[in-house]
Order: C-alpha cells, then structure tokens, then sequence
C-alpha cells in the first residue's frame, strides 16, 4: 500500500544525507494529508491556492465583481512577495528578511481570513487560514538549504513524459522493467545530478545501481486484488 511504501522509503539527498519528506501538490481534498509522510512536510501549489481560494469564494456567494477581484490578487500577491524575498534575500545571505518574510505572509493571510469571516465568507476564510503555515513550507526549508518548488508543475511535467514512454500499445512492461524507467525519470528531474553520475558510469563501464527513490509500480492485476 501507499503507507507501506512510504515505510520502506529512505528520504536523503545526493550526499546521502536525511531530509525531511517534503509533497507539493494541488489542493484536492485529502492528496497533502495521504502523501504527507510523518514528520513531513506539505506545500500547496501556490497556483492552486489563488484558484481554490477563487472557488471558495464563489461557494460563498461571491460569485464576481471588484470585492472578489481584491481578495484573489491580495492572495495572489502574498504569495508572490514571499517567492521575490526567497528568491532575492537568500542568494546574499539575507536570512532574517526571508523569515520576516514568512512570518509576515502567515500573519497576512489569517488576517484576511479574519475580515472574509466577519463579511461571512467563512468557507474562504477557512481556506486561508488552513494554508496560512504550509504556504510558507518551500521558504521555510530554504532557509535551511533545502530546495523545494513552490508548484507542481515539475511532477506535472513529469507524468506527461511517463506517459509518453510508457502507454503505448505496442510496448510491454515488465514490473522490474517500468519500475527502473519511471526511476531513472524521476532522477532525472529531481536529481540531475545523480542522473549524469548514473549515465557516465554506464558509459565507461564502472555501472553503479540505481538510485533507491522509493518508486515502486504495481501491475493492474496485483492492484484489482488488493
């Protein structure tokens, strides 16, 4: 199972050292608590905050108009104050600003929460308050030199190459077969440095085993009777 895998699953960088397990994801109900290893970490896709936070709105009975224009762009630009203080402060070493940062955008966000709860607004202000913490997960973790992206769109990316290499008719997989693939695009991604150490190996003939991501693929039958 799902939980099993995440057992079993060593999370260290290239130098082998721990890391703390990290999911971004969009905020489809129950994906970040499922995935979220203990211990670990959740960071929504910012991108998908704004848009969630637009359907919450709508759910309310704000449907349109300026006063919901203004509360999507003040999200909106939260989110991409906290990503320029990350990607301008860190590089010269300016850490306290990136924490002032993520203090700042937890305070912001339960604060507009607060104001959306007294228009009546509460499923929104729910929202921002339940994400006012995980938004800042990716600023949080670079301060201690841990780089996470901030959306989804690398596992996103991701999957349409799987796909693309995997679902055609005339190919046939074998468990161990699409399980050393998916590895060896997911390292490719994620760990491009190990990906070329792998590859370089294999060329001048010192090959090293594959990297251990904690991948593992479930044939559809085995899957239909679990």
């Amino acid at each position: 199972t799902h939980r099993e895998t995440l057992a079993r699953t060593s999370f260290q960088n290239v130098e082998g050292q721990s890391v703390p397990p990290t999911v971004v994801s969009d905020l489809e109900r129950g994906v970040g608590e499922t995935m979220t290893p203990e211990g670990g970490y959740w960071q929504p896709d910012h991108v998908h905050v704004v848009r969630y936070a637009g359907w919450s709105l709508w759910r309310d009975g704000l449907k349109y108009g300026p006063e919901k224009r203004a509360v999507l762009r003040t999200v909106s630009g939260l989110l991409r104050h906290l990503r320029h203080s990350v990607a301008f402060h860190l590089p010269r070493g300016e850490v306290a600003a990136v924490e002032h940062r993520i203090q700042q955008t937890t305070k912001e966000f339960r604060r507009l929460a607060s104001r959306l709860l007294n228009s009546g607004y509460w499923r929104t202000a729910s929202l921002l308050r339940r994400m006012s913490d995980q938004v800042t997960t990716f600023a949080s973790l670079a301060v201690q030199g841990i780089a996470v992206p901030w959306n989804s769109n690398v596992v996103e990316r991701l999957m349409g190459t799987v796909s693309k290499r995997t679902k055609h008719k005339w190919m046939s997989w074998t468990t161990q077969g699409s399980q050393g693939l998916l590895t060896l695009l997911v390292t490719r991604v994620v760990e491009p440095r190990t990906h070329e150490q792998f590859w370089r190996r294999k060329l001048y003939g010192r090959l090293s085993p594959l990297p251990n991501l904690g991948i593992e693929v479930t044939r559809l039958a085995e899957a239909a009777g679990s």
